[in-house]
């Protein structure tokens, strides 16, 4: 294999590992969205409220 060939591939793996992150990220905040808010989209502080242990 060529380098430039292997440079490219290398390119567009770690352009896919940043996708992959990216969209981890956006899926976890919906779904953290979807725990901490109510239909109305006003807080549950109830959810987030530190407990004592």
């Amino acid at each position: 294999m060529p380098p430039a060939n292997a440079v490219a591939y290398q390119i567009l793996i770690m352009f896919m590992i940043a996708a992959a992150t990216a969209l981890g990220v956006i899926v976890l905040c919906l779904m953290a969205f979807r725990v901490i808010a109510d239909p109305m989209e006003r807080v549950r502080w109830e959810v987030i409220s530190v407990q004592d242990r």
